[in-house]
């Protein structure tokens, strides 16, 4: 499937898909959602054409992210400070065979911001993630070099995913 930005178009499949319905309303997963009335990866690639590019962002060797604000808020950030939350109460889960750590919090910020990554993949734009909130780092990777692990490493020393805690 292709969408649009400007003059630039975003691919995606629906393993894309079903990778980014965890930033989706009612997703279990650790992390940012997205408002309720956004339940697929198109409708949220139409709302760029309704929102502002506010920063582009070089993610390694041919991986950028754009970060757009929108007139209204669009989800919910799901990503803190680690200083800001007790230790003592990190958990895990597993992400793509990576462990991460998240914190179960009361509520999540509202945004207005949202963070598309891709890759320049056989000639096109290809969506790899997108969520809402500004953009961060992504988990540290094996088949990345040395530089970009390290500043995966530290960043993710410094934040945390946050959770929203089950509602009994």
């Amino acid at each position: 499937m292709k969408r649009s930005f400007q003059s630039v178009d975003f691919y995606y499949n629906g393993e894309i898909e079903r990778h980014i319905q965890r930033h989706f309303w009612g997703s279990t997963k650790a992390g940012g959602t997205f408002a309720p009335h956004i339940q697929t990866v198109a409708q949220l690639l139409d709302l760029v054409n309704e929102s502002e590019c506010i920063e582009k962002k070089n993610q390694g060797r041919m991986r950028s992210c754009m970060v757009f604000r929108h007139p209204q808020a669009i989800g919910q950030v799901g990503i803190g400070r680690r200083l800001d939350h007790d230790a003592t109460a990190i958990q895990t889960e597993m992400r793509d065979g990576i462990r991460i750590d998240f914190i179960e919090v009361e509520s999540l910020p509202d945004t207005h911001e949202f963070t598309l990554v891709c890759s320049w993949e056989k000639g096109r734009w290809q969506l790899i993630t997108a969520y809402p909130g500004p953009a961060g780092e992504p988990f540290p990777h094996p088949k990345w070099d040395e530089q970009q692990n390290t500043q995966s490493k530290q960043f993710w020393e410094r934040y945390i995913l946050l959770k929203l805690k089950k509602v009994s």
